[in-house]
């Protein structure tokens, strides 16, 4: 699977803030995330030989997703650490209401430094 991984920084809050408002969330979680990484848990849980493929930055939420599809019996030969330390892994900020809805704000970070010349 070649695809963005992320961390998902989730706030979980009654309702959504207004312009400008800062609100104390009543619950938090920092979750691993990214639509290709989460196909590739999927497939191998599934029992799929899975290989993943992708760009994380050089910071602890990019050994953290290591650890996370290493957990999940995932070959991560092809995750690449970015070699440029001032750019993170990426991640999502997520904020959940009472109701269910939600608020996302990718940061593509490191996703996008991901080259043909990683995948060739």
């Amino acid at each position: 699977v070649l695809g963005s991984c992320v961390m998902d920084l989730v706030a979980y809050v009654n309702r959504f803030p207004l312009p400008g408002e800062t609100l104390v969330a009543k619950k938090s979680l920092v979750d691993f995330g990214g639509k290709g990484a989460n196909q590739a848990v999927q497939a191998a849980r599934l029992g799929a030989n899975v290989s993943f493929v992708g760009m994380v930055g050089s910071d602890a939420f990019g050994s953290a997703t290591k650890d996370r599809l290493e957990e999940n019996q995932i070959c991560t030969d092809g995750l690449f650490r970015c070699s440029d330390p001032r750019v993170p892994t990426g991640y999502s900020t997520v904020t959940v209401d009472d109701s269910g809805d939600n608020t996302i704000v990718f940061s593509s970070g490191a996703n996008e430094k991901l080259s043909k010349h990683e995948i060739v």
